[in-house]
């Protein structure tokens, strides 16, 4: 159970089984104990009726979020509106909604029940839950809960009303009720509170205990979900649930409540009278034994001491001195267990009641004779059944009698007919042989397999069976007849339907009786179905493995081998090293065929190659190998070289470029990211260090610069001299434009720009020394005569 409370993790350990039978007593002193006559339909199962576990579903299903007689009401109208569960599936959604209608959610409900019946048709191929009579409940409950809509409460339902499991079916009214009594957290869920409660009430009680919570909570204002405006019809007595609330653990006095609560004229009195039949003997052993250890260590408020026990036996024996200590239980009903709480409440409160056993009726399943100390005895499941009373379990059909009961037992011994005999009565002496080729159905009646047709029926079930003829088809059972496919459809392998044929899929949902499926081509080259079938997507292939030209089937590629040729979608696995496969197809390991000597497999395995030349090297026209040159390289086996890039150069292995050329320095990280650029004007190469250098000449003569007079500069060979004299000459001219760059002049294109300033640039000063040069010297020439700069620069443009 999971919550945050603090009542979350108090009631993980209940409610405890003797809490569970006082509530449940308390409650039947006040509303009667329930009953449940099996000769008698229950909540939509009849279980004369063909499909009962399927009403019963349908009806449970219609009585979500409404009440009973609403929900009686609307399956009423709809089983008058459509006599078969056929007709409800092939009926048009409007026109079971409105038959529905009353219950409320009638377009919600109606979906749900017609997409239920859809997948029981195309799943087993008839309109009946027949079969989950034969399963164990979890099963049950995995084939219930696959439907949208059908929940834990709707499930346990149909498990204990229709089924007679032992399930704890949890509705508004429980788990309300079941809060308020701490036996779940308060921020439980729904789903929550039945999964605990399943586990922790006791079976024999939890049909009984269900029932009445659920009838309480429709009428105690007390005990019904806050807020729902209920209104008291209960006999103007005090809750019975009042002294169990509000408690953190389960109180002695709450048997006490329970026995004063039948004093007040409870429905359930007279039953009670029927149920057992007490008379005055001594408190039999167990009971004394069980009451002395719990009263002792109540005593002792830890475990049993001497002197607690002997305290305890004193007064247990003084109790048991006189009191009504065994029960004589009548047919049909049973002891339960010793009660030591309501012992315990007896000797405290003074009351007569002193925790005897009390009897009770028996479960769903169960019978007793009857008698002192009776015990309720569970039938054989599958095979037995309690009679209407009770009293004895009687062989179910499908089973013969092969032992009767005894004396002290209620017990039959029933043995199954088997797959191929039937009997259609309770308590039958004997099986009936089904005809050859027939068997047993789910019905108990000798039936035709898939895709043969009764030829006579008779209270056994089919007198005979024939195979279909070649294109038609059967569901078996009892039918006598055989359909014909029809639309392009073919039998499914069992013969009960009509199916898409293969390499095609259904394009839409099953359509309605009488009428042909209809189907369409798998389209994608990974599509393919291999049988007839009534899929709505076709089946995938697996990697490596393409469909066929008629998607049937899957094959693997070429360079590839089946690994189980006969299984499909096949499992393709690379052909091993040295071996190829040509063509597409599901040969096996056999299908790979070696390459001749000299040769290998190509990279896809179809072909075989002349072996390819390793890395570093490249293949030559006649197929020998050469090795890459210094300035290219190649990384990959039978690749080819490719150039180095970035002024780098190849490695001696010829795999990368990770070296510069000479006369170049890196610039990068070195690996495939490596650069390389070569030296700047002003710097050289160095051949010691593997890197550019200050240049030494330069520095010398850019030192006998700074000694010249400006106008020997112009003939100088560095780019810095060059720009000098013209920087200086603007310089000290009031009537310059601003410099955009350091004083560098805007010269015409003649010189290698257009209207952009020259900058400093080494590179492009080194390739225009001599134009820059005759152009700064006209331009210092012109400043000197005391020309305007804007006049001379007109002058040069004019003259380019």
């Amino acid at each position: 159970m999971k919550g945050s409370s603090s009542s979350s993790k108090s009631s993980s350990s209940r409610p405890l089984p003797q809490e569970c039978v006082a509530v449940c007593d308390a409650l039947a002193n006040l509303h009667g104990r329930p009953s449940l006559k099996r000769d008698q339909p229950r909540d939509g199962c009849e279980i004369q009726e063909p499909h009962s576990v399927l009403d019963s579903l349908v009806r449970t299903i219609l009585s979500q979020n409404t009440t009973d007689i609403t929900s009686q009401r609307a399956f009423s109208q709809l089983k008058a509106a459509f006599p078969t569960w056929e007709a409800v599936r092939t009926a048009a959604p409007g026109t079971v909604e409105a038959a529905i209608k009353v219950g409320g959610l009638a377009d919600i409900k109606a979906a749900r029940i017609k997409a239920i019946l859809d997948s029981l048709l195309q799943q087993q191929g008839s309109l009946s839950l027949e079969h989950l009579r034969q399963q164990p409940a979890e099963l049950i409950k995995a084939q219930l809960g696959s439907y949208k809509g059908v929940g834990p409460k709707t499930i346990a339902c149909v498990l204990m009303f229709c089924l007679g499991r032992a399930e704890f079916p949890v509705d508004t009214h429980v788990w309300e009720i079941s809060k308020q009594l701490g036996w779940v957290a308060a921020g439980a869920s729904r789903e929550q509170t039945y999964e605990h409660l399943n586990a922790r009430v006791p079976d024999d009680i939890k049909y009984d205990l269900h029932v009445l919570m659920v009838q309480h909570g429709k009428v105690c204002a007390a005990c019904g979900k806050r807020g729902s405006g209920q209104k008291r019809k209960a006999p103007d007595v005090p809750c019975p649930l009042a002294p169990f609330k509000g408690r953190k653990g389960y109180s002695s006095s709450n048997s006490s409540m329970a026995a004063a609560g039948s004093s007040k004229g409870s429905k359930g009195s007279s039953s009670s009278k029927d149920a057992k039949k007490q008379v005055s003997l001594p408190c039999r052993g167990a009971d004394i034994l069980s009451a002395t250890l719990g009263l002792s260590n109540i005593l002792s408020m830890k475990k049993a001491s001497m002197a607690g026990c002997a305290l305890a036996l004193a007064l247990v024996l003084l109790a048991c001195t006189g009191s009504q200590a065994a029960t004589m239980c009548a047919p049909g009903t049973g002891l339960k267990n010793f009660d030591f709480f309501g012992f315990l409440g007896g000797i405290v409160g003074g009351s007569s009641n002193t925790g005897s056993a009390t009897c009770k009726p028996c479960g769903a399943w169960e019978a007793s004779k009857g008698g002192l100390d009776a015990k309720c005895e569970l039938c054989v499941p599958l095979l037995s059944a309690p009679n209407s009373q009770q009293t004895s379990c009687e062989c179910l059909p499908g089973a013969y009698v092969s032992a009767e009961t005894s004396s002290t037992s209620v017990q039959r011994t029933c043995t199954s007919c088997g797959p191929n005999a039937v009997s259609t009565t309770r308590n039958a002496a004997s099986c009936v042989a089904c005809p050859a080729g027939a068997i047993a159905g789910k019905n108990n009646l000798c039936s035709c397999p898939t895709g043969f047709k009764a030829t006579g029926i008779n209270i056994f079930g089919v007198i005979g069976c024939t195979k279909c003829a070649e294109g038609t088809v059967s569901p078996g059972g009892l039918s006598d007849t055989c359909s014909t496919c029809t639309g392009g459809t073919i039998p499914m392998e069992a013969g009960d339907f009509c199916g898409c044929q293969p390499g095609t899929r259904m394009e839409t949902r099953l359509a309605a009786d009488g009428e042909p499926i209809k189907c369409t081509a798998c389209q994608s080259v990974f599509e393919y179905t291999a049988e007839s079938n009534r899929l709505m997507m076709c089946k995938q292939c697996q990697p490596f493995s393409y469909a066929n030209a008629e998607h049937t089937a899957c094959e693997c590629s070429g360079g590839y081998y089946a690994e189980n040729p006969a299984v499909q979608p096949v499992r393709c696995r690379r052909c091993p090293s040295g071996t190829y496969k040509a063509e597409a197809g599901n040969g096996g390991l056999d299908a790979c065929i070696a390459c001749p000597a000299g040769l290998e497999p190509s990279g896809s395995a179809k072909s075989c190659v002349a072996p390819l030349c390793p890395p570093g090297t490249q293949a030559k026209a006649d197929g020998s190998c050469e090795l890459c040159d210094e300035h290219s390289f190649n990384y990959r086996r039978g690749g080819t070289c490719s150039p180095c890039t970035d002024n780098t150069m190849a490695s001696p292995d010829r795999t990368k470029c990770d070296a510069c050329i000479t006369g170049y320095t890196q610039t990068s990280d070195s690996g495939e990211d490596l650069k390389c650029n070569g030296c700047m004007p002003g710097l050289a190469w160095n051949t010691v260090t593997s890197k550019c250098d200050e240049d030494l000449e330069h520095a010398k003569q850019v030192a006998a610069l700074n000694a010249q007079a400006n106008d020997e500069a112009w003939k100088a060979y560095q780019p810095q001299q060059f720009m000098a004299p013209a920087k200086k000459i603007a310089t000290n001219n009031p009537d310059k434009p601003a410099s955009k760059s350091g004083g560098s002049l805007s010269l015409p294109g003649r010189f290698g720009t257009t209207e952009d300033p020259i900058q400093t640039d080494d590179q492009y000063v080194y390739e225009n020394k001599d134009k820059i040069a005759q152009a700064n010297k006209l331009a210092a020439e012109g400043l000197a005569r005391g020309e305007k700069f804007e006049d001379i620069v007109a002058e040069l443009e004019k003259n380019a």
